[in-house]
This record gives C-alpha cells, sequence and structure tokens, in this order.
C-alpha cells in the first residue's frame, strides 16, 4: 500500500538500496562504509524484535526437542530410522537453544545500555 512504498522511500532515503522483491518481503543492502544497516533504531524496538525472536526460534526448538524424544522413546529399538529422525530432531534443538541463549545475551546487553542511555 501507500504506507509501505512510504517506509521504501524513507529506508532509500537513509541510504538503503532495495535489491529485491517477494510477496511481503523486501530486500535491502547498504554499503558497510555507510555503518551498519538497522531499521530497528531505538532500544524498544530493537528489544521487542529480539524478543519476538526468541519467541520463534523457543518454539520451533521446543517442537524439535518434543519429537526427538517422541521418536527416540516410543521406537527405541524398533525402527532404526525413527531413531536417526529423533536424533536429528533433538540436534536441532540444542542447536537452536544456543542460538536463544546467544540471542538472550544480545537483549539483555541491549536492556543495559537502555539503562544507561535513557
Amino acid at each position: 500500500g501507500v504506507e509501505q512504498e512510504k517506509y521504501i522511500e524513507f529506508l532509500e532515503e537513509t541510504g538503503a538500496e532495495q535489491v529485491g522483491r517477494y510477496q511481503r518481503w523486501v530486500y535491502f543492502r547498504q554499503k558497510t562504509s555507510e555503518g551498519n544497516f538497522q531499521i530497528f533504531s531505538d532500544y524498544n524496538s530493537r528489544i521487542q524484535y529480539l524478543t519476538r525472536i526468541i519467541r520463534f526460534i523457543t518454539l520451533f526448538g521446543g517442537l524439535n526437542l518434543y519429537w526427538g524424544c517422541f521418536n527416540m522413546l516410543l521406537c527405541f529399538g524398533y525402527h532404526s530410522y525413527m531413531n536417526f529422525i529423533g536424533i536429528i530432531n533433538l540436534l536441532i534443538a540444542i542447536i537452536l537453544a544456543i542460538g536463544i541463549v546467544r540471542i538472550s545475551r544480545k537483549r539483555k546487553k541491549l536492556k543495559a545500555e537502555q539503562r544507561i542511555y535513557e
């Protein structure tokens, strides 16, 4: 809509270049010499963004943990391919848990900075 086009114009005025569009997604790039490209500039927006990412990853990781345990415990010894799938689900859950820890640290750092500067 009109608001989306105005927002795209605003981003382009900040030095971002639109490189592609697919359905609702718009892809931008910016030269590294112009600094970091951040859509969310204030602390609250950045913290809320990281919180949404953490929630999504937690849901996806929890499902993988559930299905990994389900496949490993229920099918142990009977269906080796289900045990293999269970191991993969558990590995995905571990990788996502590591990601959650890293993003949580970044969010915690932003919260500390927010308390200092606001």
